[in-house]
């Protein structure tokens, strides 16, 4: 009798990693699309968007993106980083993008660096 040997099989659930550069103070706009290991739409009706940049994870938040799921498109997530936000924003950080569904789970989409070059013009 031959045992037969199975491939070890690897479950991800880390974020996708998207690193982002942006500039001091200015605004940043972001659209994310959410889709299946298929590439399915994944609806997002009713869910919530959170997302923010510290220095390092478990540092005070130094900024906060709006997060919007697209009413037409509902697997489209809008971000935005207003300038009065990203006015705080030194030269390295970190973020991340975060859904809670109707069910109260949370999932993180994607996370990354942020680098931002600091801005001449302020006003």
């Amino acid at each position: 009798m031959s045992t037969a040997v199975l491939p070890p099989v690897n479950v991800v659930t880390v974020p996708l990693t998207v690193n982002l550069d942006v500039y001091q103070g200015d605004d940043f706009y972001l659209d994310l699309t959410v889709q299946d290991s298929l590439g399915n739409p994944i609806g997002l009706s009713g869910w919530t968007v959170q997302s923010t940049v510290r220095p390092a994870p478990g540092a005070k938040v130094v900024a906060t993106f709006t997060g919007t799921v697209d009413t037409v498109n509902n697997n489209v997530i809008h971000l935005h980083l207003p300038h009065v936000e990203a006015m705080n924003l030194q030269r390295r950080g970190v973020w991340d993008c975060q859904v809670v569904d109707l069910s109260g789970n949370v999932l993180t989409l994607v996370a990354g660096t942020v680098t931002a070059s600091l801005e001449v013009t302020t006003g």
